[in-house]
């Protein structure tokens, strides 16, 4: 009696998995930007590096056209934005915000990939090194 319990409960689980990952299929994303000078683009590659830089204000914008031989080119386009919020009460820490905005067109199939995605992020500055 244990073990058909056992196994219904496995094809329960089973069945759940499969619908569950159908349901979300549509919402899965397999492209991948084509940047080769990607550390100039640090709000796509980690979003907690939102805020860390030297100043208060920072714009990134890139753009790759690649593989000319083909019909249609590759193409890719990003461009970032964010900002620091300081504030008195928060000592040597801040709040930093921003946005991304993500375009990619690929290939004779013309498959795009177009994102906007919000990032923030806490800083606190333990001492002038960390």
């Amino acid at each position: 009696m244990i073990k058909k319990q056992f196994h219904l409960k496995t094809k329960l689980f089973t069945l759940f998995f499969i619908g569950l990952s159908l349901l979300l299929a549509p919402q899965l994303i397999a492209q991948d930007l084509h940047f080769s000078q990607f550390y100039h683009s640090p709000l796509n590659i980690n979003p907690a590096l939102t805020g860390v830089f030297k100043g208060d204000l920072r714009f990134a914008g890139n753009y790759r056209r690649q593989w000319q031989s083909v019909p249609i080119p590759y193409l890719t386009f990003s461009a970032a934005f964010d900002m620091k919020y300081f504030h008195r009460k928060l000592g040597n820490g801040f709040f930093a915000g921003g946005f991304i905005f993500d375009h990619d067109k690929s290939g004779d199939a013309e498959m795009r990939y177009t994102q906007i995605t919000f990032s923030g992020s806490y800083t606190h500055q333990l001492n002038e090194n960390h």
